[in-house]
């Protein structure tokens, strides 16, 4: 089987086939190493629970396999551009409450009704995304109409801007109020009138300084009695347009016609809806 020269069946060095073999068994080794010490890329599947509302910067949980504690999580509106850089992360970067090899607990903040991705990186590398994991809804808030009376004191001429049946144009932008608006449902203008000194601030270019300035008036005083939808973003607090509705408080009224400002002198008892 070996030969006079150390081969084997002539075909072979002992000794070169000992390094082959060698090799061999190194490779091997290698393989099921890496394969026993690799850390596997993270598995999103699924987020806990997937509706949530924008209030108390909610937490989620994101279920998958692999986690680690290095991880930096991500969550991008659906749709929007998004990216991640060594230098500056980009991107609406969200914190990591807990790690655990099954679940990461992320704690939500500042975000506006949609869907969001989730991302996972190391650093500036992706590891793992879950397109459109969680969706933000408006919250449902306790909504009302109050039946509120309005002082303005409007020039001569300017009531006539006004009609009963009037709406406001600009509706609330809080999330969850109703999209309705105020409605002048009764007017009242009042016979008297009232002397009022209006007061300017004009900048006199010359010596660079600034001037009161005044001009005297005679105003209308118009109580105008509008039915205003109202949600309660804070218990017992009734907000129409981000502002409370109660009494001393400033009231504006835009219509098609100019734009409005005054007072509540009162106002009724919230009428609840569904």
């Amino acid at each position: 089987m070996i030969d006079a020269r150390g081969r084997l069946f002539g075909a072979i060095n002992l000794i070169d086939l000992a390094v082959a073999l060698f090799l061999v068994l190194v490779a091997a080794l290698g393989v099921r190493a890496y394969r026993v010490f690799r850390i596997p890329a993270p598995i999103i599947e699924r987020v806990e629970p997937a509706t949530v509302t924008p209030a108390n910067a909610p937490r989620v949980k994101v279920i998958g396999r692999y986690f680690r504690h290095y991880l930096q999580a991500f969550a991008p509106r659906t749709g929007e551009p998004f990216a991640v850089s060594p230098a500056v992360p980009a991107g609406p970067a969200v914190p990591i409450v807990s790690v655990t090899e099954n679940a990461l607990e992320l704690q939500l903040a500042d975000l506006r009704p949609g869907a969001y991705d989730i991302y996972l990186f190391d650093n500036a590398r992706q590891l793992a995304h879950l397109p459109a994991a969680v969706t933000v809804v408006p919250p449902v808030l306790p909504r009302a109409t109050i039946r509120a009376t309005v002082r303005l004191m409007l020039p001569p001429g300017a009531p006539d801007q006004l009609r009963v049946g009037d709406r406001d144009t600009v509706a609330s932008t809080t999330d969850g109020a109703p999209k309705e608006t105020a409605q002048i449902e009764q007017l009242d203008v009042r016979p008297e009138r009232v002397d009022v000194m209006d007061l300017r601030v004009a900048r006199h270019i010359p010596e660079d300084h600034y001037l009161w300035m005044g001009t005297h008036g005679s105003q209308v005083i118009v109580d105008a009695v509008l039915r205003v939808p109202v949600v309660a973003t804070v218990p017992g607090r009734w907000e129409y347009k981000d502002r409370p509705v109660r009494a001393g408080e400033a009231f504006v009224l835009e219509t098609p016609a100019a734009k409005f400002r005054g007072v509540i002198v009162s106002r009724g008892e919230p009428e609840m809806l569904r």
